[in-house]
């Protein structure tokens, strides 16, 4: 990653390249492969693999004996920090989670109603890619090399992500890069 400051009509702001190599393509369940949710909790989930790059992660419950549920994902994002995310039957059977992590330390299975006999969870790798910096705006990405237009990606500044994926599926091996502002 480089950084540089830039000092525009007395206004610092710093500007942040990253590149990301070789990312796999979007999966559902290549961190946590149907992990069976009939063992008394709380428990921890067997994790598969971690994420080749710091990325959001999906998940999906595939159930008949479960009414309820709270599963806890612990990690550590692109900056460093140590993330947590707490996803219950509120939140839905599936969904993406918000946060990027660079490493997953944990998937915490705390609560459920029912049997869970046959019930299982998977945890795959999402579109949305996390940056080592805080975020402000994106100037310039490529993909593989080639310019990658604005409309090709979208940027989320709350999480410092930028979803690689808006202008097409990732195929296993592709590389970005991104140019960004931070705040």
């Amino acid at each position: 990653m480089k950084s540089i400051e830039v000092i525009d009509e007395g206004v610092v702001t710093k500007q942040f390249v990253e590149h990301f190599q070789d990312i796999l393509v979007v999966a559902t369940n290549n961190i946590v492969t149907a992990h069976t949710l009939a063992t008394a909790t709380p428990y921890t989930a067997t994790i598969a693999a971690q994420p080749d790059v710091p990325r959001i992660f999906s998940w999906i419950i595939t159930h008949a004996q479960i009414t309820a549920f709270s599963i806890t994902f612990l990690g550590v994002d692109a900056r460093g920090n140590a993330v947590s995310e707490t996803v219950t039957q509120a939140t839905g059977w599936g969904a993406n989670l918000n946060n990027a992590f660079a490493t997953l330390t944990s998937v915490t299975i705390n609560s459920r109603t029912g049997t869970g006999a046959g019930d299982t969870l998977n945890v795959g790798s999402g579109s949305k890619i996390g940056l080592a910096n805080r975020i402000s705006s994106v100037y310039k990405a490529k993909k593989n090399n080639a310019n990658y237009a604005a409309a090709s990606y979208t940027v989320e500044t709350t999480y410092h992500t930028v979803d690689v994926a808006t202008g097409g599926a990732i195929t296993g091996g592709d590389d970005f890069t991104i140019w960004y502002r931070g705040v």
